[in-house]
């Protein structure tokens, strides 16, 4: 899925994310830092989900933040809701592997909109992982990935894309599955008290 962020004065931003089920209802998981809370505040952009119809047409729904966890460099995800009550079709949420089986070498395939360009996949190995919280991987991601999933060869979530580490080489930074399950948890917390 495409989730474009847009301001008061309509400029866009485009990042990634993935439908995910939660007791019984569908929203999106995505990366904390795209919902740009921190530069324009929580109530001043608006969000849209664009995706891929079995036709091949692009299909858009307004949607809306519903949880955020940004700490630049320790924590980076967020769940939207749409804001139409019916889809008209049943999206096909993903399921989360345990990401501390994880070993260097694994095969993962990293599925995003670098560019606007999706659906985009390519494949990698985990290359490291550290703290049960992130995973160093080989597929190649750009601007635009931040906030698709990255699955195993299942099609399981085991991370998410969330940055870029340059140098000598371009090397992507996931938030693990694990983690993301630890603020989904907080996430149904905070519903349960609405």
């Amino acid at each position: 899925v495409m989730i474009k962020a847009y301001d008061e004065v309509g400029s866009g931003f485009t990042g990634s994310g993935f439908f995910i089920s939660r007791r019984g209802k569908i929203y999106i998981a995505s990366a904390g830092h795209l919902t740009f809370v921190e530069k324009f505040g929580e109530n001043n952009l608006s969000y849209e989900a664009v995706w891929m119809d079995k036709a091949g047409r692009e299909v858009s729904f307004p949607i809306k933040l519903v949880f955020v966890k940004f700490k630049n460099g320790a924590e980076d995800f967020a769940v939207f809701k749409f804001e139409a009550g019916k889809l008209p079709f049943n999206p096909a949420p993903l399921e989360f592997a345990d990401s501390s089986k994880l070993l260097p070498g694994d095969w993962v395939i990293s599925i995003g909109a670098p560019s606007a360009m999706f659906p985009f996949y390519t494949f990698g190995n985990i290359a490291y992982f550290k703290f049960n919280i992130f995973i160093i991987h080989s597929a190649f991601i750009s601007l635009g990935s931040s906030g698709g999933p990255l699955v195993d060869l299942d099609g399981r979530v085991v991370g998410m894309n969330v940055s870029i580490m340059r140098g000598v080489a371009i090397i992507a930074v996931a938030t693990s599955s694990n983690a993301m399950l630890r603020w989904l948890d907080e996430f149904d917390e905070e519903n349960n008290k609405q």
